[in-house]
């Protein structure tokens, strides 16, 4: 290589490695939209060198890897296909059954399952553990790839196997990491795979511990709403809504000044809706509509939680139309 051309692969080789190191932090942080960007930028800065050479080929297939994670994240699957095979081929020649090698499988298995591939997202997951039992030490990254698997396969009816993956998750954090956020998601994962499976009051002591440990470690993640969403529905499917609410006003003092605006707090407002609306008297109705409207105005802010703000809009407009017309409809129910 002559000196000019060694000169500008430096000169782009340096940059992008930052531009990798602040998409990993951004990453950390959640800030996903940042981590997108930064990731493009080092694919740009790396674009029309020469894959033979060893740094940079690892270097892309990492940026390109990190884009397509990012894709999948932000809700674009499809593109992220196309992203994550480029930087597959580019790290199977370069750099073979390494982590990356592995992240790079699970993100694929990600978007194969977001796209509707189940059965090759199951084998893109179990060829990333394999490679990921042999590397990783920590075990973090298996434990991700665990619960990802286990909701490939609760998407494909699997209840069973769900369950053994999302079950070997859950030992695996509560062995390395007790108490921290991979055990957290790894209950979540647990609640939801029980559930489908009928095994509700199994499933109750994973839900209990999976919330305690997500709004302590991650108040404003999705995966919260998530599983502060079916908590809501349990209480009071189970206590009614004079019981149930209590416990919801308290979650909502705790979380709500830690988070405002975060999609819990926006979840906590629906089912304090739907509690009140169930209440029946016309000061209920009137506070029902109120956190109807609350819980429609933080949920419309995150387009992951499009689905839960049509709830709230939904159960402000059937209460609104039976205020108007009592006598020509059953009273709405929740």
């Amino acid at each position: 290589m002559d000196r000019k051309r060694r000169d500008e692969r430096n000169e782009r080789v340096g940059p992008a490695r930052w531009r990798l190191r602040e998409g990993d932090s951004a990453v950390i942080a959640g800030r996903f939209p940042e981590a997108a960007d930064q990731y493009a930028v080092a694919v740009y800065e790396l674009d029309g060198l020469d894959r033979r050479d060893h740094e940079v080929a690892v270097l892309l297939a990492q940026a390109l890897a990190g884009h397509g994670r990012m894709d999948v994240e932000l809700g674009n699957p499809h593109r992220a296909l196309q992203t994550l095979t480029t930087a597959l081929d580019l790290v199977e020649q370069a750099e073979p059954n390494g982590l990356l090698h592995a992240n790079a499988l699970a993100s694929l298995g990600c978007a194969l399952r977001d796209t509707g591939a189940l059965d090759d997202a199951v084998v893109a997951f179990n060829d990333a553990l394999a490679i990921q039992r042999a590397a990783d030490r920590t075990g973090e990254t298996v434990i991700r790839t665990l619960n990802d698997l286990s909701r490939a396969f609760r998407s494909l009816g699997e209840g069973r196997a769900a369950e053994r993956a999302a079950r070997e998750a859950v030992e695996l954090a509560e062995r390395i990491a007790p108490g921290g956020l991979a055990a957290a998601v790894s209950h979540h994962a647990l609640r939801q795979a029980l559930d489908d499976l009928g095994r509700a009051d199994e499933a109750e002591a994973h839900l209990v511990r999976g919330i305690d440990l997500l709004l302590r470690h991650a108040p404003d993640a999705s995966v919260t709403a998530d599983a502060v969403d079916r908590w809501c529905e349990v209480l009071l499917a189970r206590e009614g809504p004079h019981d149930a609410l209590p416990g919801i006003d308290r979650h909502l003092a705790v979380i709500e000044p830690r988070a405002p605006g975060a999609p819990v707090v926006g979840v906590l407002r629906l089912w304090r809706g739907v509690g009140l609306a169930a209440i029946g008297s016309d000061e209920a109705d009137t506070e029902a509509l109120r956190e109807f409207d609350t819980a429609e105005r933080v949920l419309s802010a995150r387009p992951d939680q499009a689905e839960r703000a049509a709830r709230a809009r939904t159960g402000r407009t059937r209460l609104l139309a039976w205020h108007q017309h009592p006598e020509s409809a059953e009273r709405p129910t929740f």
